[in-house]
């Protein structure tokens, strides 16, 4: 599971994007004047078109009087925002999400740069969640309590989520994950399994 996509993914991939779960990046309605605080996974297969995706974003809204270059600040654990979750089976040990998520609150304290964007990320294949088990829909569920936590902290960020997929074949994409459309997806999911 960690290295390419089963059947199984592919078609789990397009029911989530027909479901209007995935979907295309909406950056015109994101202040990203300010830059991006990123939270990704450490995948160093995948991390350079995650972390250009974001550099991409920001490109039409650089005020050039202030800034010419996107600004990303990133934070990358194996696991990316999964890793922020307390219990999560992708951390190997008890305190992980209570340090990566000290890290995340210290970036507002430390780096006084304005940024209100925190952007975490999940990706597929992914080998920290394949050595846990973790199926795209547990990714899902999993990344949707690690928003939780950051949205937990107090901070005031403004958090839209975006999975990567890693087709192969020549084939990355990075989509905005709508948590509407997922709740409603999820539901329809275990309402099939208990039928």
């Amino acid at each position: 599971m960690s290295g390419t996509l089963t059947i199984h993914d592919e078609l789990t991939i397009e029911m989530l994007i027909k479901a209007g779960v995935l979907t295309d990046t909406d950056y015109k309605s994101l202040p990203l004047e300010n830059g991006t605080a990123l939270i990704a996974c450490s995948d160093g297969d995948r991390f350079y078109d995650t972390f250009l995706h974001h550099a991409h974003l920001q490109v039409n809204q650089l005020n050039r009087k202030t800034r010419s270059e996107p600004r990303v600040h990133t934070f990358a654990w194996h696991g990316g925002i999964l890793a922020c979750v307390p219990d999560s089976p992708v951390n190997n040990h008890p305190k992980a999400a209570e340090v990566f998520l000290d890290q995340i609150r210290d970036a507002r304290r430390i780096v006084k740069k304005d940024i209100d964007v925190f952007a975490p990320h999940s990706h597929f294949p992914c080998t920290a969640a394949a050595n846990a088990d973790l199926d795209i829909p547990k990714i899902l569920a999993l990344h949707a309590r690690g928003k939780e936590e950051l949205m937990n902290l107090g901070l005031s960020l403004k958090v839209p989520c975006y999975f990567h997929v890693d087709y192969q074949r020549n084939k990355k994409r990075t989509y905005q994950i709508n948590w509407d459309r997922w709740n409603i997806w999820s539901r329809e999911q275990m309402t099939l399994v208990a039928a």
